[in-house]
C-alpha cells in the first residue's frame, strides 16, 4: 500500500497504510552501473481501449526520492497538450509513482505519459526522459447513480482519521498528533474554526484509529485512540499504543502499549468496538510479505503484528496498563489480557463491525518483497515477489489471512500454489502442491494493485435515497483510485457489488465516516502524500 508522510520542514508518516504514501526510509543506494529509468508504464505503451476511468503507474527501476514526485515529474498530456490534473502517489519501497486523474479521461482520446529528468532516486540521481501513449475506450467505471452535496473544509495537515461524537460535534485526527474538534450546522457540515487538542504533544505521535466507547455521552465523552511515534525512518519497534480520553479536554491515559512498528510506515492503526463489547485493533505487519529483508530494515514479525487483536478494555480487572512488548508479555498465556483474534492481516488501516455481525478489514498488500521459508523449507523461501492486491477481509476468530509470520508458525503467502490450475489467490512462484495455511480464508473482494484501500464505515441511515445505500460499506482508496467504493452486501454478508460512490475524485482520501442519524459522509483527504499539505474533510450530504 502507499502511505502517507508528513511534512513540517521535516517528514513524518502516516499509514497503511499505513499504509502508503512516502518519502524513502531505506538508505540511499550506490549509484548503479546503469542510468536510473522508467521499467514500464501501465497502461502500457501504445495500448488502446483503456479504461476512461484508468489510473497510471510509472514503475522504475530504483527507489525514488518521494521529494521529487508531483507534476513538474510526472506528466499526463491531453490531446490539446494541456496537463490532465490529479493525485500523485508513491509506495513505501518508493518502487514506483502513481497517478489518478481528478475525473474520468475522455473517451477515444490519445494521452501521453511524460517523465521528465526532474524525478530524482534516492540518493539524488535523474532518472532517464521516459514517454508512453495510450488511447481510452468509451467506458469507464460504472457510476453509482447517487447524488450528494459536496462541501470541502480545508486548511488541514495530513487528515488520518474521522469520526462523529456522542455531543453531535465531528472529531478529526491527524498524523501530526492532533484531534481537532468541529461544530456542525444543521446540514452536518463543519463550521467554523475547530478546537485543538494534542493529547500526546504536538509533532510526536501519528494518530491513527478514533472510536468512541459504546457507553460515551455528550457529558461524559471517552474516546479510544491508537497512535504511534511520528515518523517513517528506522523507527524503534514496539512504540504503538492505545489510549483512552475523557473529560472535555480530552485527558490521555495509556491503555495498551508496546505495540509492534515496523521501521517505516506500518503500524498500529484503526480501532472498533464489536457488538460484545471488547475492543478491536488493527496492527500493521513489520515487513513487505513476512520475510525479513533490507527494505524494512530487517525487522521480522512479532507475535502480535500483522493482526487483528482484541481487549475487552472495559471489563473489570482489566490492568490500567499493559505493555505487549514480547520481552515482557506472553500473549498465548490463558491469562493475556489482548490476544490475537485473527492472524495474516497485513496491513488493515481500519476495520469496522457490520450490524450483520461481521467484522470487516480492508487489507493492503505489498508492493513487492520476500516471502520465508517454512520448517525444512516446506515451502520455500520466495523473493523478488511482484506487488499484490489488496483486499477486503472478513475476519473470523482463529483464521489466516495469508501474511506470513515465522514467530506464530505461520508461513505460507496467500493461497499457496496446490495445483498445476489457476487457484484462488495462488502464489504461482512456489512449486505445485503448495498448500495454503489450513486456517487460511480467502478475500471477499479483490481491489486490485496500489489501491490502497484504507478507511471503512456501514452506511447505517435507511431514510436517505429510499434506503438504497442501507449496509452498504463505504471503503475510502488512497492511491489508485483516489475514490470512495460503494460495496453492497448480499444477505450472506458477501460482496455483491462494488462501485464509485462519487463521479469526481477526492486528494487521496484516507478515512471515511458515515452518520446514521443524517446519512451525511465524512471524507478525510490527506493532501499532498509527502507533506500533507492541503489536507480538507468534504463532506457528502444526501440529496434523495
Amino acid at each position: 500500500m502507499t502511505t502517507p508522510t508528513f511534512s513540517r520542514r521535516f517528514r513524518a508518516p502516516l499509514a497503511g497504510a499505513i499504509v502508503a504514501l512516502c518519502a524513502i526510509s531505506a538508505a540511499p543506494a550506490a549509484s548503479a552501473p546503469n542510468p536510473p529509468r522508467v521499467l514500464s508504464v501501465e497502461p502500457a505503451n501504445l495500448s488502446v481501449e483503456v479504461s476512461r476511468s484508468t489510473s497510471v503507474v510509472v514503475n522504475l527501476s530504483e527507489p525514488l526520492s518521494g521529494a521529487s514526485v508531483g507534476r513538474s515529474t510526472v506528466r499526463i498530456i491531453r490531446p490539446d497538450g494541456r496537463r490532465v490534473r490529479g493525485s500523485y502517489n508513491t509506495d513505501a519501497a518508493g518502487s514506483l509513482v502513481s497517478f489518478t486523474p481528478r475525473r474520468d479521461l475522455k473517451a477515444r482520446r490519445k494521452y501521453t505519459v511524460r517523465v521528465t529528468e526532474d524525478l530524482k532516486t534516492a540518493n539524488g540521481e535523474s532518472f532517464a526522459r521516459h514517454t508512453s501513449t495510450f488511447t481510452t475506450g468509451s467506458l469507464g467505471q460504472a457510476e453509482s447513480g447517487l447524488s450528494f452535496q459536496r462541501t470541502t473544509t480545508g486548511g488541514l495537515t495530513a487528515p488520518t482519521a474521522v469520526t462523529r461524537g456522542p455531543d453531535r460535534r465531528l472529531y478529526v485526527a491527524t498524523g501530526i498528533g492532533q484531534i481537532l474538534r468541529y461544530d456542525l450546522d444543521a446540514n452536518g457540515v463543519p463550521t467554523g474554526e475547530p478546537e485543538e487538542f494534542t493529547p500526546f504533544g504536538a509533532y510526536s505521535r501519528t494518530i491513527i484509529g478514533l472510536r468512541f466507547d459504546p457507553a460515551a455521552t455528550a457529558s461524559t465523552l471517552k474516546l479510544w485512540v491508537s497512535h504511534n511515534a511520528l515518523g517513517i525512518t528506522n523507527m524503534a519497534n514496539y512504540t504503538g499504543k492505545v489510549s483512552v480520553l475523557t473529560g472535555p479536554g480530552l485527558s490521555a491515559r495509556d491503555v495498551i502499549v508496546g505495540l509492534p512498528r515496523s521501521v517505516k510506515d506500518h503500524m498500529t492503526n484503526g480501532l472498533d468496538f464489536g457488538p460484545d463489547g471488547r475492543l478491536y485493533v488493527a496492527q500493521g505487519s513489520n515487513n513487505g510479505y513476512g520475510g525479513a529483508e533490507s527494505g524494512w530494515g530487517r525487522r521480522e514479525e512479532d507475535p502480535l503484528s500483522a493482526a487483528i487483536l482484541v481487549a475487552d478494555v472495559n471489563a473489570p480487572g482489566f490492568p490500567a496498563r499493559v505493555d505487549v512488548n514480547p520481552s515482557v508479555y506472553d500473549a498465548d498465556a490463558a491469562s493475556a489480557p489482548v490476544r490475537r483474534y485473527a492472524t495474516g492481516v497485513r496491513n488493515a488501516y481500519d476495520l469496522v463491525w457490520h450490524p450483520n455481525g461481521k467484522l470487516y478489514a480492508p487489507v493492503n498488500e505489498s508492493a513487492g518483497g520476500s516471502s520465508p521459508a517454512g520448517p525444512g523449507g516446506s515451502p520455500p523461501a520466495l523473493s523478488d515477489l511482484p506487488a499484490g492486491r489488496d483486499f477486503l477481509a472478513d475476519i473470523q476468530p482463529g483464521r489466516y489471512y495469508g501474511h506470513p509470520n515465522p514467530s506464530i508458525g505461520k508461513f505460507v503467502l496467500n493461497g499457496g500454489n496446490p495445483t498445476a490450475g489457476v487457484d484462488p489467490w495462488e502464489v504461482p512462484q512456489y512449486p505445485v502442491d503448495t498448500r495454503p495455511d489450513g486456517a487460511w480464508l480467502r478475500p471477499l473482494h479483490d481491489f486490485g494493485t496500489h489501491r490502497s484501500a484504507n478507511g471503512v464505515t456501514v452506511y447505517r441511515n435507511t431514510g436517505a435515497f429510499g434506503g438504497r445505500l442501507s449496509g452498504h460499506l463505504l471503503v475510502a482508496e488512497f492511491s489508485n483510485g483516489d475514490d470512495i467504493v460503494d460495496l453492497a452486501l448480499g444477505p450472506d454478508g458477501r460482496i455483491t457489488s462494488a462501485t464509485p460512490l462519487v463521479d469526481e475524485r477526492f486528494n487521496n482520501p484516507l478515512d471515511v465516516f458515515a452518520n446514521a442519524r443524517q446519512g451525511t459522509i465524512y471524507v478525510v483527504e490527506y493532501g499532498d502524500s509527502e507533506t500533507g499539505e492541503g489536507g480538507a474533510i468534504t463532506t457528502l450530504r444526501p440529496l434523495g
